[in-house]
């Protein structure tokens, strides 16, 4: 028996068919439903997340291309884009965070270091951003928006110090405050986030947008390869959306999280990605269904799918955009919208299902 089939038959499938359900464009911006389990939008009508995760898309692609690419997603289903507003050589961009025709996010550097100052930003490069952001809007897209991921732009925001990561987290705060179609992301890979320093320049840019902006969803990404915002206790201030990352199978991290006494909705902001192998063998688009439903009947609030050569816009990307992972995303939204996904409880006492449930594999990949 797969431990996808021995999933299913753990769950409860309160799949009932009455009761609201978003079928065209989301009115955006997304916030908790009255019971905190998932999301709804401003007219209270559920919307389970379903993203991608072009993480290097507004410097490694033209704004052309970038419409292009949300044409696409929105046509395969997708409802939502992790996209890093910031992106140097860990999320596949160039050293100096320079958009592919040169353009920098920051006009000045701290004076005896390498480092950009964060306060003297590049109308430019933001303006550019505004873009993006407006054509995904123009295509019912919203983003998951890293504001400074910590991959490339850890050691910068320690340069740089507390005061003015929160001033740089109120700069974009006031600035994509009605910006309708946006959730943002802290983090990406922030494997030092036990490090009181680390945490607090992080989360000084994320209290700093909160400062500005109270209309938009906070999440973060804690370390690989098995975490949850959640876990960082220091950001409860801050998040109104967990975010779960694990190579495991996702049902185990999923529950542990939706049977926390604190929780929020869940989204699974990483897990394998096609064509990568991290954690085992190559994923391929049946690893994907596994962990894609495994996801889903663990109450989660949406996930977030990756394509190895569109994550980073890699040379040839074009050719791996109509994938078999990212079609039977359509399939999953398909069969999705007939049904109240949102009444899904999993079946984690065997209430209903009673035996022959298969062996449940730990948080660790057991």
């Amino acid at each position: 028996m797969t431990r996808l089939r021995q999933w299913l038959v753990v769950v409860v499938l309160v799949c009932l068919l009455s009761g609201p359900r978003a079928v065209a464009s989301p009115v955006y911006p997304l916030k908790q439903s009255a019971d905190g389990r998932y999301l709804v939008d401003q007219n209270n009508l559920p919307v389970m997340i379903m993203g991608d995760s072009p993480q290097a898309l507004v410097v490694n692609i033209s704004e052309a291309e970038a419409d292009g690419f949300f044409e696409n997603r929105q046509a395969r289903g997708f409802n939502t884009l992790w996209v890093n507003l910031l992106c140097a050589t860990y999320t596949g961009g160039r050293a100096d965070a320079s958009t592919s025709d040169g353009i920098v996010p920051f006009l000045g550097n701290i004076p005896a270091t390498s480092s950009y100052d964060l306060s003297k930003t590049n109308e430019i490069y933001f303006a550019h951003v505004d873009r993006i952001l407006n054509l995904a809007a123009q295509r019912g897209l919203q983003v998951l928006l890293d504001p400074i991921e910590t991959g490339s732009f850890l050691s910068v925001m320690r340069d740089n110090g507390t005061s003015k990561c929160r001033a740089y987290g109120q700069f974009l705060g006031q600035r994509y405050k009605n910006f309708p179609n946006l959730i943002w992301m802290s983090g990406n890979d922030f494997q030092t986030w036990r490090t009181a320093a680390d945490d607090a320049v992080v989360s000084a840019v994320a209290l700093g947008i909160l400062d500005k902006d109270t209309n938009h969803l906070q999440t973060s990404e804690l370390d690989y390869v098995l975490s949850s915002s959640l876990d960082d206790t220091n950001w409860a201030p801050v998040l109104t959306l967990n975010g779960t990352y694990t190579y495991y199978p996702t049902y185990a991290r999923l529950v542990d999280d939706y049977n926390r006494p604190n929780f929020l909705p869940n989204l699974m902001v990483e897990a394998n990605y096609e064509f990568e192998s991290l954690q085992g063998p190559v994923t391929t688009a049946a690893i994907l269904r596994k962990q894609e439903y495994w996801t889903i009947l663990s109450g989660a609030a949406g996930q977030m799918y990756g394509n190895h050569y569109t994550w980073p816009f890699s040379g040839g990307w074009q050719s791996f955009v109509d994938t078999p992972g990212a079609i039977q995303i359509q399939y999953l939204t398909t069969f999705l919208a007939a049904r109240a996904w949102y009444r899904l409880i999993p079946d984690t006492n065997h209430t209903l299902v009673t035996g022959g449930y298969g062996i449940y594999s730990n948080a660790r990949g057991g």
